[in-house]
């Protein structure tokens, strides 16, 4: 006779569940929730698993209410026994009892946006017989958690949004206007993706251009940048909503101005064409803008890169401006008398990418923005430009190495002679070096004040496998 699991559980026969793959665990969990005989199978097994095998019971149990007491006792006393999105819409479907625990503890399951889509999805399946839920996410502490209950809102039930707020732009900041509440003079603010987002689902999905209106002119006085043009030029049908005050929402774009100069610049004025090419017009190559800027800007340093070059030109005696060259990862551009590096990728993806040691160049200004996985995806540096090439001795880069390694670090990229070029320069003077008391360093660096302009590939001792991206990856 073929082996069978279930029947095994049932008969109380519990052994073989110890040495179950995470895959066959997974399987038998299935195999007994599907069973016609679910209940008596349980009773055979749970007191004999519950505490030896908790997570395998919780998975099997959850959503019957004859075991509730025990799905608590799990819960409560095991770290993997939790209820994950799709147990809590088990719970609140299929249980007597989950709908008033979620509520009771829905702080805690709202932390994950996963878990609160579905908590959201039951609220609006029957809106009226759930306003319990409503009054407690409604004005929320958690401006997102309000946000993403005022989206919802907006989306599924526009008609009654007006049932639960008096007016919805009151209620975009940390203020709730309810009774007791301790006002402040500087209430806390949404976040600018949630409220443009907000926005665009009151024009597109509730087709609301009056509230529209009203808060797309609230976020352009309240916030420095916003992403309504992100989001309208996203959706071809918003194309003439943005062309309505298309330099208005142009000019307080965090994100997708260079997109837009590039792809639809017949939608502004030449006014507001004129302004923003001349903030940009430094950084050109080959007759055409540097790539990079699309970067720059699709990553919301666009507004940064603007107020560098603005401020380092003026500061500076000597007005050139010209490009100078492009690395592996980055362009360079000298501004006065400093250079601006505009970076699509970093080699190193350490937390420190460089330290501040006397024999690189100090960044005075450092902007990068990191995907999930830690690697530098935009940036933006700043530094000191540097007229002398590194025409020294030889045997001086051999003294740079071995300065490096007495400081503790080590380098994989190249001094000179490089794929690129040269990643060193002459300091003016030893006296402009990165460190505390320039009279205490070594004598050969006074005589030549070699370091290195490329802060990036550079590694403690100890760190024998060191978070650097293979050459063979490009963005």
């Amino acid at each position: 006779m073929a082996f069978n699991p279930v029947d095994y559980l049932k008969e109380g026969k519990v052994d073989f569940v110890f040495g179950l793959t995470l895959y066959d665990e997974k399987n038998l969990v299935s195999y007994v929730r599907e069973s016609k005989n679910k209940i008596e199978v349980i009773h055979g097994f749970l007191e004999l698993l519950k505490d030896e095998l908790p997570r395998f019971c919780f998975s099997i149990i959850y959503d019957e209410d004859v075991y509730k007491d025990t799905t608590l006792y799990l819960m409560k006393n095991c770290e993997d026994c939790i209820l994950n999105d799709e147990k809590i819409k088990n719970i609140l479907e299929h249980t007597v009892w989950g709908r008033e625990y979620i509520l009771e503890h829905i702080d805690t399951f709202i932390l994950k946006e996963e878990n609160y889509k579905v908590i959201l999805e039951y609220i609006f399946h029957d809106f009226e017989n759930n306003m319990d839920f409503v009054q407690k996410l409604c004005l929320h502490n958690h401006l997102h958690t309000r946000f993403l209950f005022m989206k919802a809102l907006v989306e599924n039930q526009y008609d009654k949004v007006k049932e639960v707020y008096d007016d919805i732009l009151k209620y975009v900041t940390s203020s709730t206007y309810q009774e007791f509440e301790q006002m402040t003079l500087c209430p806390t603010i949404m976040d600018i993706e949630d409220i443009s987002s907000l926005a665009i689902s009151i024009l597109d999905k509730a087709q609301d251009k009056k509230m529209w209106t009203r808060f797309k002119e609230y976020i352009i006085n309240a916030y420095e940048e916003n992403d309504l043009a992100t989001k309208l030029l996203e959706l071809d049908r918003n194309h003439l909503e943005f062309q309505t005050d298309s330099d208005l929402l142009f000019s307080t774009s965090r994100s997708c101005k260079f997109y837009i100069l590039k792809s639809i610049p017949h939608f502004l004025s030449k006014e507001m064409l004129e302004e923003y090419t001349n903030k940009i017009k430094y950084f050109r190559k080959d007759g055409d803008y540097d790539s990079t800027l699309a970067r720059i800007y699709g990553y919301e340093l666009g507004r940064k890169l603007e107020r560098y070059t603005e401020e380092y030109l003026e500061q500076s005696k000597n007005k050139t401006t010209r490009y100078v060259r492009s690395g592996s990862t980055s362009s360079c551009y000298q501004i006065g008398d400093y250079v601006i590096k505009l970076f699509h990728m970093k080699w190193s993806y350490e937390e420190v990418i460089c330290p501040n040691l006397y024999l690189f160049l100090k960044n005075l200004e450092e902007e990068y923005v990191r995907n999930e996985r830690g690697h530098i995806v935009a940036g933006i540096e700043v530094q000191k430009y540097l007229e002398k090439s590194a025409m020294v001795p030889y045997e001086i880069f051999g003294f740079w190495k071995d300065e490096l390694k007495r400081l503790g670090y080590y380098l994989t990229d190249t001094l000179v002679n490089g794929k690129c070029g040269d990643n060193c320069r002459l300091l003016d003077s030893y006296r402009e070096a990165d460190y505390y008391n320039p009279e205490m360093l070594p004598d050969w660096f006074k005589e030549y004040p070699l370091v290195s302009v490329d802060r990036d590939r550079v590694y403690q001792l100890t760190n024998e496998y060191p978070k650097q991206i293979k050459e063979s990856w490009r963005y």
